[in-house]
This record gives C-alpha cells, sequence and structure tokens, in this order.
C-alpha cells in the first residue's frame, strides 16, 4: 500500500480512488507524481498517479492549479503518455 495514494477525482463516482504513485508506473506516462505538468492548453496540474479511467484502462491522473478544480484529479482522454499528447514538464 506504500504506492497507493488515495486522491478525489472530478471523473468518478464515488469520488475517490487509489493511484498508483511509483515511478515504474507512472514513468511510461511521461511524468512522476508530484511533478508539475503544463498542459498542451497552458493550465500548469501536478501529477498525482496511475489508476484506471472510466474505461478501465490506465491513465494518468493530475490536479489542475486552478481554484475551480483545487484537491480533485481528472486525467487526459487521449494519448496516455502525457508528454505524447503534448503536455510539457515544468523547469525553473
Amino acid at each position: 500500500m506504500k504506492n497507493l495514494l488515495r486522491i478525489k477525482t472530478t471523473k468518478r463516482f464515488p469520488d475517490e480512488i487509489f493511484v498508483n504513485i511509483s515511478k515504474e508506473v507512472c514513468l511510461p506516462f511521461g511524468f512522476i507524481h508530484k511533478e508539475i505538468a503544463i498542459r498542451p492548453d497552458g493550465l500548469e496540474a501536478i501529477i498525482m498517479g496511475v489508476a484506471p479511467g472510466n474505461d478501465g484502462v490506465n491513465v494518468m491522473w493530475y490536479e489542475i492549479i486552478h481554484p475551480k478544480t483545487k484537491g480533485k484529479a481528472c486525467y487526459y482522454e487521449g494519448a496516455q503518455n502525457l508528454l505524447k499528447a503534448g503536455f510539457r514538464k515544468k523547469t525553473a
């Protein structure tokens, strides 16, 4: 259970799931837990971890850094690897 983190989501009911935060599971999706990503629309997001999406396929869940979505995670419904989907890593 040390690699699992409970999060709230915007895409599920009930709205709590467990995501896997291990590097081994996250890296194929392009990011690791707690990394900051910049979405294709320019919004920043905190990477949470990997868990099945609504269709049962594993996806990377992230929390958009915005007051309206604070504390709730979602996922991208396109390419599984977020870098291939146009997400970028935030650099200092």
